[in-house]
């Protein structure tokens, strides 16, 4: 698997049925990013709702907080723009006949998760045992004209209901509602979630 402290925004697990080898494929665009991570397939593509081309802005201070979004947040911090292609991932497995064969999504966009899943609709259709473990950041979420309440109503509608919240401090997932989470996120900036269907 990866190393925990290579901080690759998507990771897409496919499952054992799948046809091809290594069953891990990342989306990771940095300049600064690694040659090979093996066993992993890395695409050097901003994961997005379209396939198309974004600016990408680099964190110069944390390796991977990179967004598709300017702010006034990112133009505070110390960040570079470079020019990247957006995917899609329905599309990008769709090329590959694997959009029925995913288990497992990891994904921390810094804001762009809401377009992500949007991009992803067959995907969340055609994996009835599909996992997601998301970070969820309502002020990031904002900047890209979105909001928590938006992610968790998108997921639901996916079927996605069980929502586990994660303490990572102490390692546990504890089971927590819609309306429990919301009221969450008033004290955090930020917060990870696995859902379920």
């Amino acid at each position: 698997m990866i190393p925990s402290h290579i901080p690759i925004p998507i990771i897409m697990l496919l499952g054992s049925a799948s046809p091809i080898s290594p069953r891990v494929i990342a989306w990771f665009t940095y300049p600064f990013k690694y040659a090979t991570i093996k066993p992993v397939i890395i695409v050097d593509k901003a994961v997005s709702d379209v396939n198309d081309m974004c600016t990408l802005y680099c964190s110069e201070k944390t390796f991977g907080a990179s967004t598709i979004f300017e702010s006034e947040k990112t133009k505070t911090k110390n960040r570079f723009p470079i020019k990247s292609e957006t995917v899609s991932l329905d599309s990008y497995f769709e090329k590959l006949n694997l959009h029925n064969k995913i288990d497992f999504i990891k994904i921390d966009i810094e804001g762009a998760e809401f377009k992500a899943f949007n991009g992803m609709k067959k995907i969340l259709q055609s994996n009835s045992n599909l996992k997601i473990f998301t970070e969820i950041t309502p002020l990031l979420l904002d900047n890209a004209n979105s909001t928590v309440s938006n992610v968790l109503d998108f997921l639901a509608d996916y079927k996605f209901t069980n929502i586990f919240l994660s303490d990572n401090r102490k390692n546990i997932l504890s089971k927590i509602s819609k309306q429990e989470l919301l009221s969450h996120m008033k004290n955090s900036n930020s917060a990870n979630i696995l859902c379920i269907q």
